[in-house]
């Protein structure tokens, strides 16, 4: 049984604008920006340097940063590390990076937090248990990788393939903006709809994302860190299902669009695939779980998580410039 998990990040709109400081020189703190193409997608990232700090040095540091994690979990390079991982034989060890092991125990812990929602492991050609020899079942899933967090190896014990692309555009965003905190007072990076905010833009108002109309008129503010991801059941218009129940209950997910708000990108891009597997049952999971808020839009109706309203606002389409995220491949 063949089954994927990739994370399709609709056309989230990210906002921000030249703000004017409110100091006695009345000074423009100036932000600056990229654009560029990565992990089958767009990406946009916007800073605000500190005093004395090169704005394009920032940048530069935090594309790397960006393009290293496409370099590591792209399944549809041949050489990255997820695909070296993939071709492995049963009883192969492998060196990889310490951001491998890093994403990969991420990855494990929010397949337990989400009870299975959320699981980048399937299985390709085989069954999720596989007999062997003497009756017993090949390990698969995640019990099938030894990952050994010192000597950064990863140890092949059973049948299993990894998909990372519900989770590794949000990581990407979180590693970009770790590396620069220091050196900026406000920034964001979004990669393909998934995106990641630190601090506040200069008037201190908070970052604004507009979100699909099928959740009503509002916009999202966030001030400070957080994490904003948006998936769908669908690969953009094509009407491919492309999420399914890892845990074998669904063989694919209906019509449904997620949006979840955390702490961190890379939660919120993982629990946004969660939340379209537990279908309307993921609003209790949200209302359990701290420092997570969420919408879900499943066959027309709207359920939200309890506190959600505190991000949500009217009214802020007057005077915003716009940044359209696209749909990813992976």
């Amino acid at each position: 049984m063949h089954l994927k998990i990739i994370s399709l990040s609709l056309s989230i709109i990210f906002v921000a604008q030249f703000i004017f400081c409110n100091d006695e020189k009345n000074c423009k703190q100036e932000k600056v920006e990229l654009f560029f193409t990565t992990m089958g997608t767009s990406a946009h990232v916007l800073i605000y340097p500190r005093d004395g700090c090169d704005g394009e040095e920032i940048l530069r540091k935090m594309h790397e940063r960006v393009e290293y994690v496409e370099h590591i979990a792209n399944r549809f390079d041949e050489t990255s590390e997820v695909s070296l991982i993939n071709s492995m034989d049963v009883g192969d060890t492998m060196r990889v990076s310490r951001e491998m092991i890093d994403l990969l125990i991420f990855s494990r812990e929010m397949t337990e937090r989400t009870d299975g929602a959320f699981d980048p492991t399937y299985i390709s050609g085989v069954s999720s248990a596989v007999e062997i020899d003497d009756g017993a079942l090949m390990p698969s899933g995640w019990e099938a990788l030894d990952i050994d967090t010192v000597k950064c190896t990863i140890a092949k014990l059973g049948y299993v393939l990894l998909d990372l692309g519900a989770v590794a555009k949000g990581w990407a965003c979180d590693y970009a903006l770790d590396a620069v905190r220091g050196s900026i007072t406000g920034g964001m990076v979004e990669i393909g709809g998934d995106i990641a905010t630190y601090g506040r833009p200069p008037d201190g108002d908070g970052w604004v994302v507009s979100i699909p109309d099928c959740f009503g008129s509002y916009c999202l503010k966030v001030s400070g860190e957080y994490g904003v991801a948006l998936s769908s059941s669908r690969r953009g218009g094509s009407g491919e299902y492309h999420i399914v129940d890892a845990r074998g209950k669904v063989k694919c997910i209906e019509d449904a669009y997620a949006l979840a708000v955390a702490v961190d990108s890379a939660t919120a891009d993982a629990f946004a695939t969660a939340m379209i597997v537990l279908g309307e049952d993921s609003i209790k999971t949200l209302n359990q779980t701290e420092n997570l808020e969420g919408m879900l839009c499943i066959e027309g109706k709207i359920l939200k998580s309890e506190n959600i309203d505190r991000f949500l606002h009217k009214g802020l389409w007057g005077n915003i410039a716009y940044h359209f995220g696209s749909s990813s491949i992976w």
